[in-house]
Order: C-alpha cells, then structure tokens, then sequence
C-alpha cells in the first residue's frame, strides 16, 4: 500500500510539471486550499462524509484602486448509500473594470479500496457570467477632459456583459493519512467577447493543471501537524503553496503558507489561524493575512482573507433515511 501511494505521488507530480507553451490564465488561488478542496477539484465533494457549507472572502492590495475581491460559497454533501457525492459552488469574482459571477454544480463518484482508501472521480459544469465596465478603463489615446472618449474602435464606456459554460474535472486519491488531487480546470477554454466601437473584444482565457497533497501526522499528547502542497501551472508558468499547520485536538490550528518556489517566485508568506471552538458542532473559521514579499510590497500591505465553514456528519443524517426502490426506475 504504501508504495502504491508513493507511486501515485511521483506520478502526480511530474504531470503538474509539464510545460506547453499556451496563453492562459491561472484560477484564483487561495491561501485557505484545505478547506476550499471542493473549490478547485469535484474529485473531494463527498469524500470527507460530511455535510459541508463553507463561506470565504478574500481582498488583496488595498492600496491600488478595482482591488481584488472574491467571495465564494461551497456546499458539499456525501452520499454514502450510493458511493458519491455532489455540490455546488458560487463564486464572485472582481478585479478592476471586470466583474464575474460564477455558478457549478458537480459529482463525485467514489471507489472504496480496500484499507480505507478511496478514489474520486468527479465532474463540475456551469457557467461563468462577466461584465466589463467601460467607463472604468483608459486608453493611451482618450479623451477625458469633458467626459468619456476611449477614441478606441474595441473599447467603449457602455457596460458589456459576456458568459461562457465551464467544466472541471479531477481525480482524487484518499487514505486515512493523505489525500492527493490532480484537476484540470477550465477544460472546455472559451473565449470572453465583449462588444466594442467597432469590433469586439476577445480574450482567450486558459486552462489550469492542479496538483494537491495534504497529510495530517498525529504527534503525541494529541497535536497534530497539517502539512499542505499546491501546485498550479497555466502550462507557461507554475505557482506553488506550501503550507504547515500546527493543532491541538479539535480546537483548531496556527501555521503559515508559502507562496512560490525560490527567489524569483515567492510572492508572500502568510500566517494563518484556524478555530473549531465547540466539539461535534463543526463550527468554525480561519483568517489569514498575506505578508508580501515581492516588488508588490509597496502597494500590497493588507491582503486579508477570512473562511467560515460549518460540517455535519453525514452519518448523523443518514441513519434516518430510508432508501425506497421504485420498479419503474429498475
């Protein structure tokens, strides 16, 4: 079993490290990963056996105006009798002129192997709702001493609103110690056009590869040490996380993230904090606050990032229900 994991870690790795030279763009990374799996990979919906609800909020450079911001919600609910999970998740997204809503819902069909290990194989589609607003941009050539003018032929001052379908799909390898996930994200890769002066504006936005690895290794007198790797590439460049987490029982934990891989890319280091106050309710929340390290310091002084989640045991549910066979679905 253990060179079987070891095997499937290798293999893993190597594929997120894979260059193809294509334009694209890399999904919105957040520091809390381990609490927001579902977020990226459908491969996890269900595979903790739990009712899950979570809630995340996250801003960055407050300094500089159209900061970041995303708030994202995250259901995930186990299905034990029928071996699977599903979940929905909605995400809004704004940067600058550009705003995006996103809606998905996904499957997860789960293998049991023997020795408590189990395989995911899910699916996320939906769809991702944009709106660029013109009047926020400027333009080398504008005029804005009386007004709007881009005196642009592809960018006007109206709001224009573009969608396009999304699909998400992942693997995931889950045993008492480890779990591993590989998704491949925005793999249908449509474009965005937004309607211009005189023709339209089109961006091609890519597809991300993502590699995770997480383990909780119990140490004595119940600590326990929670240590995170995420690897993200647009197939052009790679963004690592690499993150430890040190708890007690089920209060909670402190830890710190790293953000990059050597001096070139280390964006951040961010500490982080997690509590579960009450044993069995599941309540919790974890803030973190993303120290920047790069050129970006000087307008990069407060990135803060703030999850909610709540988890129920699915077995406490589950009991209750009573499965019924209709003939007429036979």
């Amino acid at each position: 079993m253990i060179k079987f994991i070891r095997s499937i870690l290798l293999i893993t790795l190597f594929v997120s490290g894979i260059q193809l030279q294509l334009n694209a763009q890399v999904k919105q990374i957040s520091t809390h990963f381990n609490d927001l799996k579902e977020w990226y990979n459908p491969a996890f919906y269900g595979i903790e056996k739990q009712y899950k609800f979570v809630a995340n909020y996250r801003t960055q450079w407050t300094k500089l105006d159209g900061v970041p911001q995303t708030i994202n919600f995250l259901s995930s609910f186990a299905l034990p009798k029928i071996k699977s999970g599903i979940g929905i998740n909605i995400t809004h997204d704004r940067i600058g002129a550009i705003q995006t809503t996103t809606l998905q819902a996904g499957y997860n069909y789960i293998i049991p192997i023997k020795d408590k290990l189990k395989i995911g194989i899910g699916a996320q589609a939906g769809f991702e709702f944009s709106n660029l607003d013109g009047s926020k941009l400027i333009t080398p050539n504008g005029n804005y001493s009386s007004g709007i003018n881009h005196n642009d032929d592809v960018i006007n001052q109206a709001t224009n609103k573009t969608f396009r379908p999304l699909l998400n799909v992942g693997i995931s390898l889950n045993s008492k110690h480890i779990n591993v996930g590989v998704a491949y994200l925005n793999a249908i890769n449509n474009k965005l056009n937004f309607d211009g002066t005189v023709r339209s504006l089109s961006t091609q936005l890519g597809s991300v590869l993502q590699t995770s690895i997480n383990s909780e290794i119990k140490l004595p007198k119940e600590f326990k040490l929670i240590p995170v790797i995420v690897i993200n590439t647009d197939f052009v460049n790679v963004q690592t996380d690499v993150q430890i987490l040190a708890g007690y029982k089920y209060f909670g934990a402190l830890g710190v993230n790293v953000r990059g891989y050597n001096k070139k890319s280390i964006e951040s280091v961010s500490p982080i904090i997690k509590i579960t106050p009450i044993k069995n309710i599941g309540l919790g929340f974890i803030y973190s606050y993303d120290v920047n390290i790069n050129a970006l310091k000087i307008a990069n002084s407060n990135t803060h990032e703030i999850t909610i989640f709540y988890n129920m045991n699915s077995k406490n549910i589950s009991k209750h229900l009573k499965f019924i066979n209709n003939p007429r679905f036979l």
